[in-house]
């Protein structure tokens, strides 16, 4: 594998498997700039299994001496939309908002995934952000405004269910060790972190030591969600994750059947 990264300046992984082998492949083919899989929202060690997972890569990375740079983009618009009761989105939903956790009145960052690669893009070029973390978002709304935008844009009324701090701390003890409901796991223990704890914001990011993508970058605006959900409404978009269907079918109860 050595061989095959010499010449290479920058290496983008976007898969969380055998990173540790491409990491020592990356330090002896003396790459410039390793960009390890994290791209989700900002969170602190402790909450998910999966975030930890990425944390102890990093600190793999470090322990090599290996230049990086992490970047975060938020929650993902993709699977950020609730269900119509008109069901004319349906197409468009897979793993999609089933609930709004705790009081629904804390902020929380959103991207659109199309952008993702021209954050990155911009990023990795730029001399500040070597050995950094970087938060790149585009929004920045609470899931109550999440829903009136929605309603907004498709004249259409959502039923508001809640989730409250306790059930989704209840959510997390019943899924955390059965594989089966690894996908469950994964939605309560974001849910915790971004709709109880408010971590997925940028003054949370600085706090953790990240540079923030709309300090680095001003002219830099990614898809608005605003947009996103007009485009959603009017032409459809492939559904997030289809492609692992049966998968998530069999370790989510949040996976929209239809």
């Amino acid at each position: 594998m050595t061989a095959q990264l010499k010449g290479i300046d920058v290496l983008i992984v976007c898969c969380l498997l055998d990173e540790f082998v491409l990491a020592n492949a990356a330090k002896k083919a003396g790459i410039k700039r390793y960009v390890p899989c994290f791209y989700a929202s900002v969170m602190p060690r402790g909450v998910q299994t999966l975030r930890d997972n990425k944390e102890v890569i990093l600190d793999h990375i470090q322990r090599l001496h290996l230049p990086y740079t992490v970047i975060d983009v938020g929650w993902w618009y993709q699977i950020s939309l609730p269900r119509l009761p008109s069901g004319r989105i349906d197409r468009n939903l897979f793993l999609y908002n089933s609930a709004i956790g705790g009081s629904g009145e804390v902020p929380s960052a959103r991207t659109d995934s199309r952008d993702v690669g021209v954050y990155v893009a911009r990023i990795i070029a730029d001399p500040r952000t070597l050995n950094q973390k970087v938060f790149a978002y585009t929004d920045l709304r609470t899931q109550l405004e999440l829903y009136d935008t929605v309603e907004k844009l498709s004249g259409e009324k959502i039923e508001r269910k809640y989730r409250t701090a306790d059930e989704i701390d209840d959510g997390i003890t019943r899924t955390k060790d059965d594989p089966y409901k690894m996908m469950d796991y994964y939605q309560f223990t974001y849910q915790k972190s971004f709709d109880i704890m408010g971590e997925n914001t940028p003054e949370y990011a600085r706090y953790l030591g990240y540079q923030i993508g709309k300090d680095l970058y001003p002219d830099l605006e990614g898809i608005s969600f605003e947009d996103f959900v007009k485009e959603t409404l009017e032409t459809g978009l492939k559904p997030m994750y289809e492609e692992h269907a049966d998968f998530l079918r069999e370790s989510s109860s949040f996976v929209f059947k239809g």
